[in-house]
C-alpha cells in the first residue's frame, strides 16, 4: 500500500466532553473527505482506532453508498459523515488510518453543538507517516481570552510508546511539561487544564509547544471559545519540519468590514531567528524569535489592505499559522514551507446542500507574475491572469456559472510558477442557528 495518511486527531462521533470548567457541554461530529491524486483508479481502506487501541475496519462505511474499501478514479473525492458510518462503530472518539494503492490526501472537517443551537466548526489536513518524531504547535492557549487549546496527539507506530509536549511561552524556557504512554495508532487528546502538565500553565496562556516522541507522531491542535456569545473555533495541524522560508496565502485587516488576522511564528532552531516578514501590500517589518519561542502578529488596525498574503523569511527553521476572526466565526491554518506549480484540495462547494460555499485563496510564491488555473472536478474551469509576484487571488465558487448549485468536489490549482493556497469553507445559510461557521485548510502540493 502507497501513501498511508493519518488523521491526528480523532473522527469525533457524537462525542460529549465538558472541555473546562463552568463550560457548557458541546457535542461533536465528524467527516472526512479523501482525493485520489494517483493516474490510476485508488483502492482506499479506512481503519478506525479508539483510544484503549481497538481497531476497527467497518463495512460498510455508509451502508448502501460508501463499501469499506471503496474505488476513487483519478481526481476523484469521496466525503465520509461519520454520522452515516456502519453502525458497528460505537459513538466514541477514534483516529483513523487511511491507506491506498495510490496516492491520495484527505482533510477533516469537525462540527460542534451546543445546547444545540450555538455551533463550532473547523478544519485541518490529513498527516503522512514520513517518520517525523517530533511535531511544533506556534500557538497553544489557555484561558487567553477565553480561547482554550484540546491537542490531540497520534502514535503512528504499530507499539505503544511514551509522548511528551513540552510549553513555552516567549523564552527557551519550558514553562509546563508533560508525559503519556499511547497504544499503536491511538490518538491521546490533552486539554490545557489537565491536571498532569508540571507546572500547570498560567491563565492568560498564549505560546508554544513541542510533541516528542521515540516513533512518529501527528498533532492536531483544536482551540476553542466558549466564552464568546457566539462560540468560535480554531483547528490546524502541528508541523512536523521547519523551514526559513514560509508562505501565508491568506490574512486580513478589515477585511469586509468584519474579519482580522493573527499569524503565530514559532523559532524551532538552536539560535535566535532573524525574521523579516514580507508583505503582498508592499509592507514589512523584522523581529526577533528566540529559540522554541513564539511571534504573534496581529492585523485589525486598518493598516493594511483588507486582503494579503505574506512571505516569512528567517535565518532559522521556522513554524507558522495564520488565524482569521469575523467576530463570530474563526479559522486557522498552516504556512506553507515550500509551493508546486499543482496544488489540490480535497473539497470544494457551490452552495452544497443549500448551505456551503469556497473561497479558494492562492498565492504566487514565484519571482514574476503568472497566470493561474483552478480546474473543479467534473470540468469547470477558471483562470486569473498576470497574478503578481507573492501576490493572491481569491476563486470564489459561486462566482462561477459553470458550477451547478449543490456541487461538490475536489480542484486542482496550476500555474508556470510555483503556488500555495488555502480553502476557506463558509455556511452561508447558517438559518436560526449562532455560532461559528467558517473553516479553512491548507492545500496539497502535487509532486512528480
Amino acid at each position: 500500500m502507497k501513501a498511508l495518511k493519518v488523521f491526528a486527531l480523532a473522527m469525533l462521533m457524537v462525542l460529549v466532553a465538558v472541555p473546562f470548567a463552568g463550560a457548557q457541554t458541546i457535542t461533536w461530529n465528524s467527516s472526512f473527505t479523501v482525493v485520489n491524486l494517483g493516474s490510476a483508479d485508488a483502492t482506499v481502506t479506512a481503519t478506525f482506532y479508539d483510544e484503549a487501541g481497538l481497531d476497527y475496519t467497518p463495512n460498510p462505511l455508509v451502508p448502501g453508498s460508501v463499501d469499506n474499501p471503496f474505488t476513487l478514479a483519478p481526481g476523484g473525492s469521496q466525503i465520509i459523515v461519520m454520522a452515516f458510518v456502519n453502525s458497528t462503530l460505537p459513538d466514541g472518539r477514534y483516529s483513523v488510518v487511511l491507506s491506498a494503492d495510490q496516492p491520495i490526501v484527505a482533510i477533516a472537517n469537525l462540527a460542534g453543538f451546543q445546547d444545540p443551537t450555538v455551533n463550532y466548526n473547523g478544519s485541518y489536513s490529513g498527516s503522512e507517516d514520513v517518520g517525523q518524531v517530533t511535531a511544533y504547535l506556534p500557538s497553544v492557549s489557555n484561558a487567553f481570552y477565553d480561547w482554550y487549546s484540546h491537542l490531540s496527539i497520534q502514535n503512528l507506530t504499530n507499539a505503544a510508546m511514551d509522548v511528551t509536549v513540552t510549553f513555552f511561552q516567549g523564552s527557551t524556557t519550558p514553562v509546563g511539561t508533560i508525559t503519556s504512554n499511547v497504544p499503536a495508532y491511538t490518538s491521546w487528546h490533552l486539554t490545557m487544564d489537565d491536571a498532569g502538565i508540571s507546572p500547570a500553565l498560567p491563565t492568560n496562556y498564549n505560546g508554544s509547544a513541542t510533541v516528542a516522541a521515540a516513533g512518529p507522531v501527528a498533532v492536531v491542535n483544536n482551540d476553542y471559545n466558549q466564552g464568546m456569545s457566539l462560540g468560535a473555533e480554531q483547528t490546524y495541524s502541528g508541523a512536523v519540519a521547519g523551514s526559513a522560508d514560509l508562505y501565508c496565502p491568506g490574512l486580513y485587516d478589515q477585511f469586509v468590514g468584519l474579519w482580522i488576522s493573527s499569524l503565530n511564528v514559532q523559532n524551532i532552531g538552536a539560535d535566535p531567528a532573524n525574521v523579516t516578514i514580507y508583505y503582498s501590500d508592499g509592507q514589512s517589518e523584522e523581529v526577533v524569535i528566540d529559540p522554541n519561542a513564539a511571534y504573534l502578529g496581529v492585523y485589525m488596525a486598518g493598516t493594511h489592505d483588507g486582503f494579503f498574503s505574506a512571505h516569512v523569511a528567517g535565518d532559522q527553521p521556522l513554524v507558522a499559522v495564520a488565524n482569521a476572526t469575523s467576530g463570530s466565526s474563526s479559522q486557522t491554518y498552516e504556512c506553507a514551507a515550500a509551493g508546486a506549480t499543482e496544488i489540490r484540495t480535497p473539497l470544494a462547494m457551490k452552495w452544497f446542500i443549500g448551505q456551503y460555499n469556497t473561497g479558494i485563496q492562492v498565492q504566487n510564491i514565484g519571482a514574476t507574475a503568472a497566470d493561474i488555473t483552478i480546474t473543479y472536478e467534473g470540468g469547470c474551469t477558471e483562470t486569473s491572469t498576470a497574478v503578481p509576484a507573492n501576490g493572491v487571488v481569491i476563486f470564489y465558487t459561486p462566482g462561477n456559472s459553470c458550477l451547478a448549485d449543490n456541487w461538490s468536489g475536489s480542484a486542482a490549482v496550476t500555474s508556470a510558477n510555483n503556488l500555495v493556497g488555502i480553502v476557506n469553507q463558509n455556511n452561508e445559510a447558517p438559518g436560526s442557528a449562532t455560532g461559528d461557521f467558517a473553516l479553512s485548510f491548507l492545500m496539497f502540493a502535487v509532486t512528480p
